[in-house]
């Protein structure tokens, strides 16, 4: 987590400048963009807010990618022994996969997809949204209690095999499928975290328990 005092492992309103734009364009179409915004409000209170967004055409066909998120954690300081942070983000993405390809594939095109990527549209969708906290208050001196808990709701949709079979040989009909693997899930994780550091001279002694539960 992050915390208010900069001790920090992801930016904060109060590490990191408060306003910033970032653009980023290269070969075949690619295009990244990033926005950052944020304030320290007063002595116990900051924000920052990240939106990022890519698209890219890819070197290969079949090979698309949209992708898009958002970012934003609010730090409050409850009391001068008592600092918290809550987290957001959300990540949407919308990838095309060319699959693999063989030798004689590579040398006579190197540019195309897989045949089979095609037939079977292999990609890789995901939506994902996360919140989560992390607080700390220092008990004395030589002692700290950190909690905090985590939600995430995801969906993943990925098909990656495709296996279709011409059945009328020269005949008029399309290649049918015989066999296919598709991931299609949603799923739910929730979970807390508790632990107690004591310093002991150079050295920390640390308890921890930790809870998650997924679906």
């Amino acid at each position: 987590g992050a915390w208010l005092d900069g001790e920090a492992v992801q930016p904060t309103a109060r590490n990191s400048d408060p306003f910033a734009v970032y653009f980023n364009g290269g070969s075949h179409g690619q295009l990244i963009a990033r926005g950052t915004i944020g304030d320290v409000f007063n002595r116990n209170l900051d924000g920052l807010v990240t939106f990022d967004t890519k698209r890219w055409d890819g070197y290969r066909d079949h090979n698309e990618q949209t992708r898009g998120g958002l970012y934003a954690n609010l730090g409050w300081r409850a009391s001068d022994r008592t600092q918290s942070r809550f987290f957001l983000s959300y990540v949407t993405n919308d990838e095309a996969l060319p699959g693999y390809l063989t030798r004689d594939q590579l040398d006579a095109n190197p540019s195309q997809a897989n045949p089979a990527a095609m037939t079977g549209n292999f990609g890789l969708n995901v939506d994902s949204l996360r919140v989560a906290n992390r607080t700390a208050t220092q008990l004395d001196a030589m002692s700290r209690i950190e909690y905090g808990f985590y939600a995430e709701a995801q969906t993943l949709y990925h098909p990656i095999v495709d296996v279709r079979v011409d059945l009328d040989g020269t005949g008029p009909g399309a290649p049918v499928q015989v066999f296919g693997l598709l991931i299609d899930t949603e799923h739910r994780d929730i979970g807390g975290t508790l632990r107690y550091t004591r310093q002991m001279g150079a050295h920390n002694a640390v308890l921890g328990l930790h809870y998650g539960r997924g679906d």
